[in-house]
């Protein structure tokens, strides 16, 4: 069976970046936040005469760099360089669809930070060019278009920490209920299993033959448009997996290549082998 395996994949975003890169991203990250802290508690505290800003627009600077600090220093590290560990806990046995199946629930910290990135950069660029054109300042505009944008996309990612996202396992097949859309494809029409980059996540992506008959996709509502896939396929993103990867992978790969396995998946024993709790692989 066609299919990508390695070692070096895992369940956090931005692959093939070095830690080392991500933590510069951090430091400067934290520098800026706390230069602008540091700047706007002087200005604060000089006597009035001596303020080259407003009380208001010391607070704003203020505000601006603990949010800085808190989103795109503290918010990048918990994205990007915290790895949560993958004990499996929440993953279970329950009916779906009348019949019994390997549940895996999705977590969904690592949807947070872009959520409060966009809500920063909104509330900081659309404040400040609603300031900038209440003063009669021409180049409001310019903060409007970096605001703009970022203000359409926020009620999706509202959305998508609203709804209720897993894995779904069974003897039948495999399928998803996801971010933007119900993904499903039986064992047989399974071809292969590789590995994706969709955005800035890597995707565990089960792909089924041309044509194949049982792959189906539902769209979930959205206010801006999403995009349907354009093949017969299921994507799991990585960094949502309670499990590691590649317990996940094999025991796909192990569920696609032994059909008189299957029936496992309604069982304790499939259940294990998801979450590479000890099963034996064959």
């Amino acid at each position: 069976m066609p299919g990508t395996r390695s070692s070096e994949v895992g369940r956090g975003p931005l692959p093939g970046v070095g830690r080392g890169l991500l933590w510069f991203v951090v430091v400067v990250n934290a520098i800026i936040g706390l230069v602008a802290v540091v700047v706007s508690v002087g200005v604060l505290l000089a006597p009035a005469q001596d303020r080259p800003w407003s009380v208001g627009t010391g607070v704003l600077v203020l505000l601006g760099g603990l949010g800085w600090l808190g989103v795109l220093a503290f918010g990048f590290y918990r994205n990007y360089l915290h790895q949560p560990p993958a004990t499996g806990r929440r993953v279970t046995l329950a009916e779906v669809e009348g019949e019994r199946a390997v549940v895996l629930p999705w977590r969904t910290t690592f949807l947070h930070a872009p959520l409060w990135m966009s809500v920063f950069v909104a509330i900081v660029f659309g404040g400040g060019a609603i300031a900038f054109r209440n003063q009669g300042n021409p180049g409001w505009w310019i903060l409007a278009i970096v605001a703009v944008p970022v203000v359409l996309v926020l009620p999706d990612k509202l959305i998508q920490l609203t709804r209720t996202c897993r894995v779904v396992m069974s003897p039948r097949g495999i399928g998803v209920n996801g971010w933007d859309g119900d993904a499903w494809l039986d064992w047989d029409d399974v071809q292969g299993i590789a590995f994706d980059q969709v955005n800035q996540w890597t995707v565990l992506r089960v792909v089924g033959r041309d044509g194949a008959a049982s792959w189906r996709f539902r769209r979930r509502p959205r206010v801006l448009n999403a995009i349907t896939p354009k093949g017969p396929w299921v994507d799991i993103p990585g960094p949502a997996l309670e499990v590691e990867v590649m317990a996940l992978f094999d025991a796909i790969a192990h569920y696609t290549r032994h059909p008189s396995a299957r029936a496992e998946l309604a069982t304790e024993t499939g259940r294990r082998r998801v979450v590479g709790a000890g099963t034996p692989t064959a």
